[in-house]
């Protein structure tokens, strides 16, 4: 895994996308944004995903991923898919060891808009369903981070709470990217400073 690359996962809803344009900007880093990436090399997603089931979508993100990765030439923001990190390991030979890679690298970042349960999926859902570009109900988007929540919490990479203003959420990536690449350059673990 690249040491160069910012990854931002969580559920859709998150703050991913917003946090990530931001961060980027701040930074003068690239950005990729792989649901974006998706619409330019393969459809819109919803219409992809009225022709094709779940795990197709699922493939050709990972394909997506594979191929917006090698083309990176600079350093990176790369706002992953809401499900990329929780897609079945079947959908791909290569994607449980990415997906291992992608959660352990030293600056990926799990965003939640709070990391309690309730409060969680109640601000999910009603983030969701104020996008008018996706076709969801609330029964839906519900059972999905429902489903999620746990999967998300099990990843061991480090977590920041979305459910303040975008720019403390991208100060404080910014911080802990600092904090990271001093770590890395004086020779000390990174590990010390996944858990917060």
């Amino acid at each position: 895994m690249r040491n160069d690359v910012v990854n931002l996962i969580g559920p859709g809803g998150a703050g991913k996308s917003t946090a990530g344009a931001r961060l980027a900007r701040e930074l003068g880093y690239s950005l990729i944004d792989l649901d974006e990436y998706f619409v330019a090399h393969s459809g819109d997603i919803s219409a992809y995903l009225c022709s094709h089931t779940y795990s197709e979508y699922a493939t050709r993100n990972f394909t997506n991923y594979r191929l917006a990765m090698t083309a990176i030439s600079s350093p990176t923001v790369f706002v992953l898919s809401s499900g990329f990190m929780v897609y079945p390991a079947e959908i791909d030979p290569g994607y449980s060891g990415t997906r291992d890679a992608v959660e352990m690298a030293p600056l990926t970042f799990l965003l939640m808009p709070s990391f309690e349960f309730e409060d969680c999926v109640s601000i999910i859902v009603e983030r969701q369903l104020s996008r008018p570009y996706l076709p969801s109900n609330r029964g839906s988007e519900e059972r999905r981070i429902r489903e999620r929540f746990c999967q998300y919490l099990a990843l061991r990479c480090q977590r920041l709470s979305t459910g303040v203003a975008p720019e403390r959420v991208v100060s404080e990536l910014i911080a802990r990217i600092a904090a990271n690449t001093s770590l890395n350059r004086s020779g000390i673990s990174s590990s010390i400073i996944r858990e917060t």
